[in-house]
C-alpha cells in the first residue's frame, strides 16, 4: 500500500481489483457488508432515469475482504438502505414506494429484499414488503410504467439509536410543492416497518445568497443523505445539496427528533455522500463530482481529502482503465462523465475501509464509446491510522 500523510492519519490504500465489467451500463455501485464478513456490490444496470418498479441490479459478492468476486445469478431489488437481522440475513430496504391504498397519499409500501446465505456459498433472496407511515402531509404521486409510486427515495444507511430503534433519512416530494426535503423516519421492528419522526432539511433552507445552489443542474432541493454517530453523542446528517457543490449538513442532539438548522459542510462535495464511522473514531466519506474522493474527519467539521482517482492510476496496470486528468484534476464536465462519483464504502477493520467506484465507457449513455468498450466497478482498501 502506497501511504501518504495527513494532519490526522497517516492514509493508504491497495491496488484496485476489478470487481466486475460490462457494455452497456455498468455503474452506480454500492457495498453491503453482511453478519458473516461476505461483502456485497450491487450495480446499476440500467440508464439513469426514474427506475420502472420492477428495476433491478447485478450483485457481485467477496468472502475475501474484496480480493475476488463472483456473480449471484439472480439480480435483486436495488436499494442503498440494507440492515442486518439477527439471524444474519440482509434487508434491503425498497428504493421506490407506493401507496398503502389506492388514491392514498400518507402511507407508503414498497418491495425489499432479503437476503440470505445459501448451503452452496451462494445467496437466497426472497422479496419482503416494507411499509412508510404516519406522515403528517400529502405525499406527491409519480406515474411510472403505468404504475403510481410516491416521490418518495428511499437511499439512506440506516442507524441504531440509543432505545434500539433504526433511523433512516429518505427524501421526498410533498404534494403540490415542486422541490423536495429530506425526512427521519424510525423503525422499532428491525426496518420492516417505519414512522415518520421529524424533518432533516427543506428546500426553502438554502438560497443563492449562502452560495451556489447546484453547478449545471436544477436545484431540486436536499436529497441524497447519510448518517452517523459522533463522538460527542449527537448525528450528524450529511446531505446533496445541488452538483458540484458542497454537501448540506444538520445535527440531532435528542436522536432525530430536533434537528439544527441546516449548513455546508466544509469541504466535501457533492453527489451521494456515504459515510463510516472508524473505531479509531475518525469518519470516512466518500463522494465526488466531480472526482472520486474519500474525506476523513475526527468530528464533522474538519475534513482533509485524498483522491482515489489518482490512487487508481498510480496502483491499477492496465492504463486502458485508467481515469483522464480532467477526474484527477475535478474538472469533469459534460455529458462523457467517465465516472458517476457514486461509490460504495464499509468498514473492515477498526482502521480499514473497502471503497468500490465506477469508470464509464461512454459517460451517461452507456458503453462502449470513446472512454472504452465497457463500464467498470473497482473496489480498493483504504486504510486511515489516526496519528
Amino acid at each position: 500500500m502506497r501511504t501518504t500523510p495527513l494532519p490526522v492519519c497517516h492514509i493508504s490504500a491497495g491496488v484496485p481489483v476489478l470487481v466486475g465489467a460490462s457494455a452497456g451500463h455498468f455503474w452506480f455501485s454500492d457495498l453491503k457488508r453482511m453478519a458473516s464478513g461476505r461483502i456485497l456490490c450491487c450495480v446499476g444496470t440500467l440508464p439513469d432515469k426514474p427506475a420502472d418498479p420492477g428495476h433491478s441490479a447485478r450483485v457481485l459478492f467477496s468472502d475475501d475482504r474484496g480480493q475476488t468476486w463472483r456473480e449471484h445469478p439472480e439480480q435483486i431489488i436495488p436499494g442503498a438502505s440494507n440492515i442486518s437481522l439477527p439471524d444474519g440475513r440482509l434487508l434491503i430496504l425498497p428504493a421506490r414506494v407506493k401507496p398503502v391504498s389506492p388514491g392514498g397519499r400518507r402511507e407508503a409500501r414498497g418491495e425489499g429484499a432479503i437476503l440470505r446465505e445459501a448451503p452452496d456459498g451462494g445467496l437466497s433472496v426472497e422479496a419482503t414488503e416494507v411499509t412508510f407511515r404516519g406522515f403528517p402531509f400529502d405525499l406527491e404521486h409519480n406515474h411510472l410504467s403505468g404504475a403510481i409510486m410516491f416521490r418518495l427515495a428511499v437511499c439512506s444507511n440506516a442507524l441504531p439509536l440509543n432505545d434500539g430503534r433504526l433511523l433512516i433519512t429518505p427524501y421526498g416530494r410533498i404534494a403540490g410543492e415542486d422541490k423536495v426535503n429530506i425526512f427521519a423516519m424510525t423503525s422499532d421492528d428491525g426496518g420492516f416497518s417505519w414512522q415518520y419522526l421529524s424533518t432533516v432539511a427543506t428546500w426553502r433552507d438554502y438560497s443563492e445568497s449562502d452560495g451556489p445552489l447546484s453547478i449545471g443542474t436544477q436545484y431540486v432541493g436536499p436529497n441524497e443523505s447519510n448518517t452517523v454517530r459522533l463522538s460527542d453523542g449527537r448525528i450528524m446528517c450529511v446531505f446533496r445539496v445541488g452538483t458540484r457543490v458542497p454537501y448540506g449538513r444538520a445535527f440531532s442532539s435528542d436522536d432525530g427528533l430536533t434537528w439544527s438548522k441546516p449548513d455546508r459542510t466544509n469541504g466535501p462535495w457533492s453527489v451521494m455522500p456515504r459515510m463510516v464511522r472508524l473505531e479509531n473514531g475518525l469518519i470516512a466519506l466518500v463522494g465526488g463530482r466531480e472526482g472520486i474522493l474519500v474525506w476523513l474527519s475526527p468530528d464533522g467539521d474538519s475534513w482533509e481529502q485524498f483522491n482515489l482517482a489518482a490512487q487508481h492510476n498510480a496502483a491499477f496496470p492496465d492504463a486502458t482503465l485508467h481515469y483522464s486528468d480532467r477526474v484527477l484534476q475535478m474538472q469533469q464536465r459534460g455529458p462523457l462523465h467517465e465516472t458517476t462519483s457514486y461509490n460504495g464504502i464499509v468498514a473492515l477493520g477498526p482502521d480499514e475501509l473497502l471503497v468500490s467506484y465506477d469508470r464509464l465507457g461512454n459517460g451517461l449513455d452507456g458503453s462502449p464509446g470513446p472512454n472504452g468498450p465497457v463500464d467498470a466497478v473497482f473496489a480498493v482498501r483504504v486504510k486511515a491510522e489516526r496519528r
